[in-house]
């Protein structure tokens, strides 16, 4: 009993040091249990990305799209099933979210070095700054440690993923609900030097805006009529679609932005001065982008205990921790001993001939269980030996299920591991 009262202690010890060392997020956090982890993300990035440079821009927006719901918890990575319904097919994602396929190329790659180990989340966070890397832009150390979420909200990324369509003011809002102040979100607006937008999301903005330059207005139009094609396709930054730098400034200061909420972060308001500094100075901007990348990756993480460790991708189905065996085991060995307490005191009971059918229906409930080593100890050298040397008569039938059970499973469980 005591043995079992310092198995349990230490567990619960264990698990105490593990909420503590999972509290904050580390670069480090992979170091020793997934050493590769890195190069392996960069690798798949590259290979991607030299496949179709405009997945390094699908990336980051699909961990933009992602930390703006309910924290960085890859539920935008998570399919729809009959009962599930995810992120996916929100209005910001529908037929516009892409990239997933790369995500689950990198998360097979990892899993093959690294089994059950590191989340999607963290994945999706290290493979956002590996593709504006790989295209030319700064980098910055990935705190790592998050969690998967077992949950998605389809009505949060209605609401909360900003609007193209959106006002200076209703973006500022935006980024301060989550944590983020205006340079955060100027900085982080430079994403859209990389990568396209639909034609339904800047049609407004060519044909009725009038903070727009004519000239680019009316290319863009040749793209985008005024009704239908709106699937049509067009840069955000007119200058360098596939290379990551500050030139999106230099567009919006030129009245060049391609969506009106671009456009915004430079029309007479408080980011004026702000952009000005960018289109001029590229390290400004680069030094802002990474740190504003950081904070947003630092939104709302699931640490710890909280959520899973997906084995796929794309659905809630955890992979069970050692921790959560340790404490499964902990469960089976209290509901063992007692079952194994009653025994006992019923066996030392002058009336056990009388219930002799309660006997054997807690050896049924005993037998439903996978006990651990130190349970079948306690079997093989005190239960069995106990019955057999009782005075008390059993009947045959019951005695020899009793003896058959001690023996073989006894056995069993002292030379075989347990799952």
């Amino acid at each position: 009993m005591a043995s079992l009262r310092n198995l349990l202690v230490t567990l619960s010890m264990v698990s105490l040091m593990a909420c503590f060392a999972n509290a904050q997020l580390s670069p480090n956090f992979y170091a020793s249990s997934c050493p590769n982890l890195q190069l392996i993300v960069r690798n798949a990035m590259r290979e991607a990305i030299n496949r179709e440079l405009r997945l390094g821009a699908s990336i980051l927006r699909l961990f933009f799209h992602d930390c703006f719901v309910n924290g960085c918890d890859a539920s935008i990575l998570l399919d729809d099933t009959a009962t599930f319904t995810g992120e996916k097919n929100a209005g910001p994602n529908q037929n516009s979210a892409r990239g997933f396929d790369v995500i689950d190329t990198i998360k097979t790659r990892v899993e093959a070095a690294c089994t059950g180990t590191v989340s999607c989340a963290d994945i999706l966070a290290l493979a956002a700054r590996d593709g504006v890397v790989l295209l030319g832009g700064p980098t910055w150390a990935v705190p790592l440690g998050r969690r998967d979420a077992r949950t998605a909200s389809q009505s949060a990324a209605n609401s909360q993923i900003p609007s193209p369509f959106s006002s200076l003011s209703t973006l500022i809002s935006n980024f301060a609900a989550k944590g983020l102040n205006a340079r955060d979100m100027t900085a982080l607006s430079g994403g859209h030097t990389i990568g396209f937008s639909q034609c339904f999301t800047f049609r407004s903005r060519i044909y009725n805006d009038t903070n727009i330059a004519p000239m680019f207005a009316a290319n863009r139009r040749g793209v985008c009529p005024a009704s239908g094609g709106d699937s049509n396709l067009a840069p955000l930054d007119i200058q360098s679609p596939n290379r990551f730098g500050n030139t999106y400034y230099q567009n919006l200061v030129s009245q060049r932005g391609l969506l009106h909420s671009d456009q915004e972060l430079f029309n007479g308001g408080s980011q004026d001065a702000l952009v000005r500094l960018y289109s001029t100075n590229p390290t400004a901007f680069s030094n802002d982008f990474a740190a504003a990348m950081v904070r947003m990756g630092n939104i709302s993480p699931l640490t710890g205990t909280n959520g899973e460790i997906r084995r796929r991708c794309r659905e809630s189905r955890p992979y069970i921790s050692q921790q959560q065996v340790y404490e499964a085991e902990a469960r089976t060995m209290r509901k063992d001993k007692a079952i194994y307490d009653r025994l006992v005191a019923l066996e030392k009971n002058e009336t056990l001939y009388a219930k002799v059918w309660e006997h054997a229906t807690l050896l049924e409930e005993f037998k439903a269980f996978k006990p651990n080593p130190e349970l079948g100890k306690m079997m093989k050298m005190g239960w069995r030996t106990s019955v057999h040397a009782s005075s008390v008569p059993l009947s045959s039938k019951l005695f020899s299920r009793h003896d058959a059970w001690c023996t073989s499973s006894s056995t069993t469980i002292l030379t075989t591991n347990l799952p």
